[in-house]
């Protein structure tokens, strides 16, 4: 896609539960991070890449407060 046609790109970095309760709240941020680095170096703007808050509502696999799920460690890109 041309850069004129794309438009903003979201990138979100999820966590678990288990990265919440102990305070890992920036790892979200880090695997949100080594994406937009990543869609950069790819030819995607830096001006249209936009690093998004972590997410914990959106898990994959439902899980109680505490609990390590793999499966919702993840980073989603989401095309404005």
């Amino acid at each position: 896609m041309a850069p004129a046609q794309m438009g903003r790109v979201d990138v979100i970095g999820h966590i678990d539960g288990a990265e919440v309760q102990r305070g890992l709240s920036i790892v979200g941020e880090q695997r949100a991070r080594a994406v937009a680095e990543w869609l950069i170096a790819a030819g995607i703007s830096r001006g249209l890449v936009r690093l998004c808050p972590v997410n914990v509502r959106d898990m994959l696999v439902p899980t109680p407060p505490g609990v390590a799920e793999p499966w919702n460690r993840w980073t989603e890109v989401v095309r404005q």
